[in-house]
């Protein structure tokens, strides 16, 4: 036996259908604007998709991208504006005339065409038995003890050569 409502429908029929008709679908959303980057963002995106596709189907061209590392810099556009403060100062200046060990701080340095003077104008090459064999440079990822070595400027009687000391 089914009981029945006032109305004579089964009681799970009337609450789905009273259920129903309360349940109204929610309000559609309002469209959302498209996104607006700025021109240059724009541009730079437009940049990586290109080149990532790029490094994804060419592995020449792959090989070509590792051999300039470290040439290469790659500076991402901003969407501000330049600072127009003309306010700046530089705090301190180093020179590192021995390449990857410490460095010196001078009051004042000379630009050349090719840098700082005096700065990384000296490295420490591995020689071998082969004086035909390519010389190879060290750095600290490879000897992290020239970390620790000191070099000092010399005042020289001459403006021809600058003379340094090394100290540990």
């Amino acid at each position: 036996s089914s009981t029945s409502t006032a109305a004579g429908m089964n009681p799970l029929k009337f609450f789905f259908k009273v259920l129903r008709r309360r349940a109204s679908p929610p309000p559609p959303l309002p469209p959302t604007p498209p996104l607006m980057l700025p021109k240059q963002t724009q541009l730079m995106l437009i940049v990586v998709i290109l080149l990532t596709s790029l490094l994804i189907l060419s592995p020449s061209l792959r090989r070509r991208l590792k051999a300039l590392r470290g040439q290469v810099q790659l500076y991402f556009l901003t969407s501000k504006p330049p600072s127009t403060d003309t306010s700046r100062k530089i705090l301190s200046l180093h020179t590192y005339p021995l390449k990857a060990c410490q460095g010196l701080d001078p009051q004042s340095v000379s630009l050349t065409p090719h840098g700082l003077k005096h700065d990384r104008v000296l490295m420490i090459v591995r020689s071998g038995s082969n004086p035909d064999a390519p010389k190879r440079f060290f750095t600290q990822r490879q000897c992290g003890a020239l970390a620790t070595i000191k070099v000092e400027e010399v005042p020289s009687t001459t403006t021809t050569t600058t003379t340094y000391k090394l100290s540990s």
